[in-house]
């Protein structure tokens, strides 16, 4: 049974060894090898293992308890259950960044599959329906791609904070277009556990984001905090967003995850502004997210949308991931 909030906790059975939080990630996307090319010489992205002993993230925390299913095909967190070596994540409904060839971006949910051997062997994702086996690189393992020539998948790391939970990227140009997107992997918190839970919980960690204008890109990131009341049952917080890198101009804001829900152990709300201009306005900008580990010890999500800029005709679109501990 968890603890009260407050009290010390042990983690679930420590199977990342290490965790390497780097993004970097400028792209200007096109078509066909000059897209290739442009990819291998800015992509330096690392991760875990690859896919850690972590189950999955990222799903719908609509419902009640009961309706929760475990992201993770090993189920909810046990601290007692060790994980063996293999994974298999099928995460729900995450919403994916598209582009096509002249640049028009969109967003929309997808289903997406991963499975394989811990830190050896291929990897196996279904994606919009389709299915790549990913193979590991030679020189860094953490990194798994896809590439037959024409058509580009990688897997990579964004965030990872604790051996609970890790921040995903899953980056792809099919047929010359673009299919971009973060989750967060983890196996998520029982739901039944949840509720034995008292008290409240901060949050600490650190949030990044993608932002993409046409074929124009850049990176963003910061300070997370986020709090979560177990007697109340709500969600809310803030994320630092500061330039990385990129060819887009931003600059820094703090974005608010306004307060929301948590029904079992998940929760989505709306983002707002809280400081900064971002130059135009927030449309359709949500967050959405589960606890993590054993002893809800773990917080993660993602946070997509666009900006409706002052001075264009087009809009920015959002695309981050989230990951704190506490």
């Amino acid at each position: 049974m968890p603890a009260p909030h407050g009290q010390a906790r042990t983690p679930i059975n420590n199977l990342l060894a290490s965790l390497t939080i780097l993004l970097s990630f400028s792209i200007f996307f096109d078509v066909a090898q000059d897209l290739m090319m442009l990819l291998r010489s800015n992509l330096a992205l690392s991760m875990i293992a690859l896919v850690s002993a972590c189950g999955g993230g990222g799903g719908d925390s609509g419902g009640n308890s009961a309706e929760i299913s475990p992201i993770s095909a090993f189920g909810f967190a046990d601290a007692e259950r060790p994980q063996d070596g293999s994974f298999d994540y099928n995460i729900k409904d995450t919403i994916r960044t598209l582009g096509s060839v002249d640049g028009e971006l969109s967003q929309e949910r997808q289903d997406i599959d991963l499975s394989g051997t811990i830190g050896a062997g291929d990897i196996t994702l279904v994606l919009d329906g389709e299915t790549y086996v990913l193979e590991r690189d030679a020189i860094d393992p953490s990194i798994a791609t896809f590439d037959d020539g024409g058509d580009f998948v990688q897997l990579s790391t964004t965030i990872g904070e604790n051996n609970q939970a890790v921040g995903v990227n899953i980056f792809s140009v099919i047929d010359g277009e673009l299919n971009d997107g973060k989750l967060v992997l983890g196996l998520d918190t029982n739901p039944n556990d949840v509720e034995m839970i008292t008290g409240s919980a901060d949050y600490t960690g650190r949030a990044e984001a993608t932002l993409r204008n046409g074929f124009s890109s850049a990176s963003a990131g910061g300070d997370l905090n986020l709090t979560v009341d177990f007697d109340d049952n709500s969600v809310g917080g803030t994320a630092e967003l500061e330039f990385i890198e990129g060819s887009l101009d931003f600059d820094p804001v703090t974005i608010a995850f306004d307060d929301t829900d948590l029904v079992g152990n998940g929760f989505a709300g709306n983002v707002s502004i809280e400081a900064g201009d971002i130059g135009g306005t927030l449309d359709n900008t949500t967050y959405e997210g589960r606890l993590f580990g054993a002893d809800a010890g773990t917080v993660g999500g993602t946070f997509t949308g666009q900006i409706n800029l002052d001075d264009s005709d087009s809009n920015t679109f959002v695309d981050g991931v989230f990951i704190g501990a506490e």
